[in-house]
């Protein structure tokens, strides 16, 4: 694999002596090369799930100053306002939003096409909500520190809350990230191969104008090689920031195409 590598990125003419290899090999290189692809955003999805300080500074921020007539007393939580109307909405960014009820349940009408995360806190229980996706996340009688707890001390910032909700919400997002890891991983792994496969494609109809007495299959098979200095500038523009990597490497692949479609011809 090594060998097909140096050649994918800095040898093009020697991707012509791998065009009878078995189809197994092209396999796994491709299947390489998403991992490549996708290697950044594996790395922040299973980064440090724990809340920053930035994070912490946000939340804290938000509920400032806001009227929050709640309280969890005995695991339960219970409105403490004066008016009728037993709901809370506060919204974080434009698409994280935290809504307090008494109810047991509560039914959000949200749009399938919506991209809005809602962090429900019933009765007994906090549930999270997305599109189609409702899950939920604790009870208070699982953590003895919210037997009861005030809301007011998120209001004025106290620290004695914060000490207490912050720990949970970070244990949470850990227990969360275990959930959707794997799932997210399978999305993102098939998003880049076909996305690789699509590309492959593109640039092998293209080829194949210049050669059309060739297999379009075997010219398939050796364009998967020439997609390397792609991926490489796509990882090399992730990881340091700089967008004019990924630009290099797509212009890269186009060249390395076409000069294998001229050593094609020469054959």
């Amino acid at each position: 694999m090594l060998k097909r590598f140096r050649s994918g990125l800095f040898y093009p003419s020697e991707i012509i002596n791998y065009r009878f290899e078995k189809k197994i090999i092209t396999i796994l290189y491709l299947l390489v090369l998403v991992i490549l692809s996708a290697l950044p955003s594996f790395i922040i999805m299973f980064g440090d799930d724990a809340l920053s300080y930035a994070d912490k500074k946000v939340i804290r921020e938000a509920f400032r100053n806001e009227d929050v007539p709640y309280k969890i007393e005995n695991y339960e939580l219970i409105y403490t306002g004066n008016i009728g109307e037993d709901l809370f909405v506060l919204e974080f960014a434009d698409d994280l939003n935290v809504i307090m009820t008494t109810e047991s349940e509560i039914d959000l009408e949200i749009s399938p096409f919506s991209v809005d995360t809602f962090i429900i806190l019933t009765k007994d229980k906090v549930i999270y909500q997305r599109t189609l996706t409702n899950i939920e996340l604790f009870s208070y009688s699982d953590y003895s520190t919210l037997q009861n707890l005030s809301f007011s001390g998120a209001v004025s910032d106290d620290y004695d809350f914060w000490s207490v909700v912050f720990p949970i919400i970070n244990q949470q997002l850990e227990r969360f990230s275990l959930f959707s890891g794997f799932v997210n991983v399978a999305v993102l792994f098939l998003v880049s191969l076909v996305s690789l496969v699509v590309l492959g494609l593109i640039i092998t109809f293209f080829q194949k104008l210049f050669i059309p007495y060739l297999n379009f299959g075997s010219i398939f098979q050796l364009m998967i090689y020439a997609l390397t200095p792609y991926v490489i500038g796509q990882l090399l523009a992730s990881l340091f920031g700089f967008s004019l990597l990924s630009f290099v490497g797509i212009l890269m692949t186009v060249i390395y195409a076409s000069k294998l479609s001229r050593k094609l011809i020469q054959r």
